[in-house]
């Protein structure tokens, strides 16, 4: 049991310190290098570039030690006690995010249609939260249909941030935006199919340590950019807000429980030679007897 803390507490450690890192190369590039006339990096290309290999090293060891979890018997728990309060929390900001983008309206392109289509979607994710922390067993399928509307506000997210004029096609941030938001659709899917006890340790794991690092290292240097570039893209820091507690959500959601395997054959056998014994000397008692 003290192996299997301590391995836990070195996962969420390394990732943590691994996230910490990509997140300050992100935000060196951004400071240094980012050129908003044309929406490239134009300078400090080696802290992007570096920030681009760690994160994926960072997805490689995620899925590598996923595999590994599985394979030692280690799946998420169901409902681990802290994520209600991050829940909550999440649910909070997701209310704040729908209030926000309905007050400040949209546009008429095709970025801003999928984000009033993917505000709408939001507020089936905000039930979700709200049912996360109540811990209500009898509302499984609700909050898993819940959870699906949060899939749906991703994936709106990402095609928002695909159409969006603002980010070059093939820019970085577009890619990192675009990132972001399919591995928080994801990591709803298997929120989803956890809600109906369907849950694989492998696909919980691998998408929550996915969804944290992206949520954070894209949040932090937007916020960054909010507060100090004079940019419209960075104007709006709902968006930061929003992946921000997502990020902290997916971390608590990251405990897990040791799945004990029982050995039936053992015990059988064990049962098998005591009832043997236990006839035997019966059997002398009764030859003694007579």
């Amino acid at each position: 049991m003290k192996r299997y803390l301590h391995f836990e507490t070195v996962l969420l450690a390394t990732a943590v310190l691994m996230t910490a890192v990509i997140t300050c190369l992100r935000v060196l590039a951004l400071a240094l290098g980012y050129d908003s006339d044309v929406g490239y990096y134009t300078a400090g290309n080696g802290f992007r570039i570096a920030a681009d290999i760690l994160t994926g090293l960072y997805v490689a060891a995620a899925l590598t030690i996923s595999i590994l979890s599985c394979f030692g018997k280690l799946t998420p728990a169901g409902d681990p006690p802290q994520s209600r309060y991050s829940a909550l929390v999440l649910g909070a900001v997701f209310v704040f995010f729908i209030a926000f983008r309905l007050m400040r309206g949209h546009t008429s392109d095709a970025a801003g249609i999928c984000l009033l289509v993917a505000t709408f979607f939001l507020i089936g994710g905000a039930a979700y939260c709200v049912l996360t922390y109540l811990q209500l067993t009898r509302m499984s399928a609700v909050r898993a249909i819940c959870a699906m509307c949060a899939v749906c506000f991703g994936v709106c997210y990402a095609i928002h941030y695909y159409f969006l004029k603002a980010l070059p096609v093939n820019g970085n941030l577009k890619t990192q935006h675009i990132l972001a938001a399919v591995a928080l659709f994801m990591f709803f899917l298997t929120e989803a199919q956890r809600a109906l006890g369907r849950g694989k340790g492998i696909k919980e794991r691998f998408f929550a340590l996915v969804c944290f690092m992206f949520s954070l290292s894209v949040s932090i240097p937007e916020f960054y950019a909010c507060f100090f570039c004079k940019d419209a893209v960075f104007e709006d820091f709902s968006h930061p807000l929003l992946l921000l507690a997502a990020g902290l959500y997916t971390l608590t959601r990251l405990s897990v429980t040791r799945q004990s395997v029982p050995r039936p054959a053992k015990t059988e056998v064990r049962l098998t030679d005591e009832l043997t014994d236990g006839i035997i000397e019966v059997d002398d008692v009764i030859k003694d007897e007579k």
